[in-house]
C-alpha cells in the first residue's frame, strides 16, 4: 500500500516570548532640495519616508504628506532677463491662384530667446491670407431692355396701367450686375397729377394698398 497520512505538523510555543508591540513612526524631514531657478521664482521639494512599521498590533501611520514643496528666490533677476522677440514678418508669397481666389502666406523667425526668467515670444509664425478674388470668367456688364409702353388702364375710373423690362444678358466676372425694377405700376383715370373728372368723383376714397414682396427667385 501507498504511505497515508500527514507530513508535517504545527502546534502553538509554550512559554516563547512575546513580540514587542511598534506603533508606525515617520522619519524625519530630508533637507530641501536645491531650488528650480535662481531669480524670478523657482520651486523645492523635500521628502520624508516611515521610519518602523507598526507591529504586534501596533498603530497604523496618521495620514500625512510624504513630499512637500515650496517656492523659492522669488526676487527680481534685475537686467539679466532678457524676453523673446520676433523678427519681422518676411513678404507674402506668391498667390495660389490667378483668379478666383487663391490663398498666400508669409512667415517670421524669433530673432532673441527668452532667457530662463524672460517671458517667450507670444504669436504664430506662419500667417495665411487670400488674393486674387478678380473672377476667372470674362467681365461683362449687364444689359436691360427698355421699358415697354404703358399698357392700357384697367379701369375707366380709378385704374392701374403696367409697364415692363428684361434682362437681356446677366453681369459675369467683374463687371455690372443687374439692380432696379424689372416691372412698374401707375394710376390711370386720372393719372397722377390730373384733375379727376366728375365721373370719378362720389363715394369714400379707398387707397391703394400692394401686397409684400415675394421671396427671392433663385439664383
Amino acid at each position: 500500500r501507498g504511505f497515508e497520512g500527514f507530513l508535517g505538523e504545527a502546534r502553538p510555543c509554550h512559554g516563547a516570548q512575546e513580540c514587542p508591540r511598534q506603533d508606525c513612526v515617520w522619519n524625519q524631514w530630508e533637507e530641501w532640495t536645491p531650488c528650480s531657478c535662481s531669480c524670478g521664482g523657482g520651486q523645492q521639494e523635500r521628502k520624508r519616508f516611515v521610519l518602523h512599521m507598526p507591529e504586534s498590533g501596533g498603530d497604523r501611520c496618521e495620514p500625512s504628506d510624504k513630499i512637500e514643496m515650496r517656492a523659492c528666490n522669488t526676487q527680481s533677476c534685475g537686467h539679466s532677463c532678457q524676453d523673446g522677440l520676433w523678427g519681422p514678418w518676411g513678404y507674402w508669397s506668391e498667390c495660389s491662384a490667378t483668379c478666383d481666389g487663391g490663398t498666400t502666406y508669409r512667415t517670421r523667425h524669433i530673432v532673441q530667446n527668452a532667457s530662463d526668467c524672460g517671458c517667450p515670444a507670444h504669436g504664430r509664425a506662419h500667417e495665411t491670407g487670400i488674393c486674387n478674388f478678380k473672377s476667372c470668367s470674362e467681365s461683362r456688364d449687364c444689359v436691360v431692355s427698355p421699358w415697354t409702353e404703358w399698357g392700357s388702364c384697367s379701369s375707366s375710373r380709378n385704374g392701374i396701367m403696367k409697364r415692363e423690362r428684361n434682362v437681356e444678358s446677366y453681369g459675369k466676372g467683374s463687371g455690372l450686375w443687374c439692380e432696379g425694377a424689372l416691372k412698374q405700376v401707375e394710376a390711370c383715370n386720372p393719372k397722377p397729377g390730373e384733375v379727376p373728372s366728375e365721373a370719378c368723383e362720389g363715394g369714400d376714397p379707398v387707397d391703394c394698398v400692394q401686397s409684400d414682396w415675394t421671396p427671392w427667385s433663385m439664383c
